[in-house]
């Protein structure tokens, strides 16, 4: 225990953090930064990584090269924030030198197995969220094990299960996954979300239990769902696809503007359109929102 970060690591390479036992910051649990940023933090089954009014884990840089560095975090054990805005926070530095794109395709990844959760119930005045990766480079990806239990407050869906927010830079390649989202254990409370300045291509994978909404935001997104989603589906602007054979979505399947393409077996769906035209692939019985 610390009465501020109990790891810190700033340094000119990426910093390697390993925890078998319990690791807990009053301020923040493992911080990494410094000049380039980034590194390994590895949670084993024993391993406890907590804080009270921050980050358990994050990852700062304060490079202006354009290099921040690649953030991975594997967790078989227990990540938790008390009474902080955020579990896992990967920040984005400063990109680039005079406004210049990243020098490297940079590559974060959140891989769990065990538990993370943010207990903060503040939500009137901080939003809390379990997972916020911020990535100025080109790939991000999360991925939750079949054991893994990604949960917020009392697992109500008001806070963000998992948020990324991606700022590509160079040609846009449209068949390129530049953010992969894998859950086949638990995500019980909070939305998966895509911030506003998310300018990437979403891919998600459900083959578990989702109790929050999904909202994919802007451009060409992919969707396969074989589990439950338990809230809906808001697959934004842009031309998308949604693969539901074997699951379920309980709320709504917005496909939002653009030329979508939806395959659903799912016979009580309800499904709504912003625009574009679209092909839907139904096994049973299908009926639409009013207006769509």
């Amino acid at each position: 225990p610390n009465a501020n970060d109990a790891i810190a690591i700033r340094a000119f390479s990426d910093g390697n953090v390993i925890v078998h036992g319990q690791a807990h910051g009053d301020f923040r649990g493992i911080e990494l930064g410094g000049e380039v940023g980034g590194g390994q933090v590895f949670v084993s089954d024993t391993g406890v990584v907590t804080s009270s009014r921050d980050s358990a884990i994050v990852n700062v840089s304060t490079g202006q090269d354009g290099d921040t560095g690649d953030f991975t975090v594997l967790n078989n054990g227990e990540i938790v924030s008390f009474d902080g805005r955020f579990t896992i926070h990967a920040e984005p530095g400063l990109v680039g030198v005079n406004g210049e794109d990243p020098t490297n395709a940079h590559y974060h990844s959140v891989e769990n197995h065990g538990l993370i959760s943010n207990l903060n119930v503040d939500r009137q005045s901080n939003f809390p969220i379990a997972i916020y990766i911020e990535n100025p480079g080109r790939f991000t990806k999360v991925v939750n094990g079949e054991t893994g239990i990604i949960s917020m407050a009392n697992n109500t869906n008001n806070g963000t299960a998992i948020q990324v927010g991606n700022e590509l830079f160079g040609e846009f390649d449209d068949d390129q996954t530049d953010i992969l989202i894998e859950n086949h254990g638990q995500v019980l409370g909070g939305a998966i979300a895509y911030d506003s300045r998310n300018t990437a291509n979403d891919h998600v994978i459900n083959t578990g239990l989702m109790t929050g909404r999904v909202n994919l935001g802007e451009f060409n997104d992919f969707m396969r769902n074989s589990g439950l989603v338990d809230d809906s589906v808001l697959l934004g602007n842009g031309h998308d696809e949604f693969r539901g054979y074997g699951g379920t979505v309980t709320g709504e399947l917005s496909l939002g503007d653009g030329d979508d393409t939806a395959y659903v077996d799912q016979d009580d769906i309800v499904i709504s359109d912003g625009g574009g035209e679209d092909l839907v692939y139904a096994r049973g019985d299908l009926r639409g929102k009013s207006g769509s």
